[in-house]
């Protein structure tokens, strides 16, 4: 399976996979739509990852997100924080 990834991916975009969704993240492109498929991830401008804590039984989120133009990254990090859930604007 991971063969279908790296075989569509390269460079910025195959390191960025590995780092993330291949040691388990989640991975999310504009708006917030969950990547799963090696041409989601291929043709994705941009990559987000998403983690929560709880502060004083507050949930606080934090979406960090890199731009790619073709297999280069070309923006980021981009980090936008805040409380309850992301809205979809924060993955941009």
């Amino acid at each position: 399976m991971s063969y279908q990834y790296t075989s569509l991916l390269g460079g910025d975009r195959l390191k960025y996979f590995n780092e993330t969704y291949r040691m388990g993240a989640n991975v999310y492109g504009a708006g917030g739509k969950y990547l799963d498929t090696p041409e989601e991830f291929r043709a994705a401008p941009v990559m987000c990852t998403q983690s929560f804590t709880t502060d004083q039984l507050v949930e606080r989120w934090t979406v960090k997100c890199y731009s790619f133009r073709g297999d280069r990254m070309a923006g980021g990090p981009r980090v936008t924080r805040g409380s309850g859930s992301a809205p979809s604007s924060a993955y941009r």
